[in-house]
C-alpha cells in the first residue's frame, strides 16, 4: 500500500510567513502525492494498465514517470500555471533533455547503470531540470487548457501515448504551447493497443 508521510516542521517553513500561505503550499504538496497514491492503485486494477505491469524497458519507464509525476506536478501547480502560463523558457529545455534523454534511452540496456541515470534525473534533482516531470507538466497543461479536465483523465485511463497525442492536438489549437518534437513518437496508448473504450474514471 502507498503511503505518505509529511513533515510538517519541514513545511512549516516553505511557502509565505503566513498561515495561509504555509496551508496553501502543505495543501500543494499533499494534493501531487494524493494523485500518486491514487493514480498507483487504479494502475494495479485497471484492465488497460496490466499491459504497462511487471518489466518495463528504459523507454517504458520513462513515459510512465511523463504521465504520472508530469500530471502530479500540475496538480500541485494548476492554479499558478492558470494564472501565470507555462514558462516558455522552461519548456522548451524540458522538451530538449525529454528528447535526448528519450534517444539516449533507446540504446540503453535494461537495468544498466546509463538507464537508472537517465530516469533518475527525470524526476529527482532541481524542479527545473526534472525534464520527465517538466514535460509532463506540460503535456497536462496544454491538454487541460485544450480540452479541459477531461482529456487529462483520458490520459490517464490510456497511458502515456494518449497523453501526448492529446498535447499535440493541443498544440494545433494553442499557438503558445510549444511543439511536440519530432523524435518523441510511438508512446504507449493503451486503449489503442487493446482497442479498449475509454474506461470512466
Amino acid at each position: 500500500e502507498p503511503v505518505i508521510v509529511l513533515n510538517a516542521v519541514l513545511l512549516s517553513s516553505k511557502g509565505s510567513g503566513t498561515v495561509a500561505g504555509q496551508a496553501n503550499s502543505a495543501l500543494g504538496v499533499l494534493s501531487h502525492e494524493f494523485f500518486h497514491a491514487l493514480f498507483q492503485r487504479y494502475r494495479a486494477t485497471a484492465p488497460s494498465w496490466k499491459r504497462l505491469a511487471g518489466d518495463l524497458s528504459p523507454r517504458e519507464q520513462l513515459e510512465v514517470i511523463v504521465l504520472n509525476e508530469g500530471i502530479a506536478h500540475y496538480v500541485h501547480r494548476e492554479d499558478r500555471l492558470q494564472r501565470e502560463g507555462f514558462p516558455q523558457d522552461r519548456a522548451a529545455q524540458a522538451l530538449a533533455m525529454l528528447t535526448a534523454e528519450w534517444e539516449r534511452l533507446g540504446r540503453a540496456e535494461p537495468g544498466s547503470a546509463e538507464a537508472a541515470e537517465s530516469l533518475a534525473r527525470a524526476n529527482q534533482g532541481p524542479y527545473w531540470q526534472k525534464f520527465g516531470s517538466i514535460s509532463g507538466m506540460l503535456f497536462a497543461y496544454g491538454v487541460a487548457r485544450a480540452f479541459g479536465v477531461e482529456k487529462v483523465r483520458e490520459a490517464i485511463s490510456c497511458g502515456p501515448g494518449r497523453l501526448v497525442t492529446l498535447y499535440a492536438k493541443a498544440t494545433q489549437r494553442m499557438d503558445d504551447l510549444p511543439q511536440l518534437p519530432a523524435g518523441i513518437e510511438g508512446w504507449v496508448d493503451l486503449c489503442t493497443e487493446l482497442d479498449l473504450p475509454v474506461p470512466q474514471l
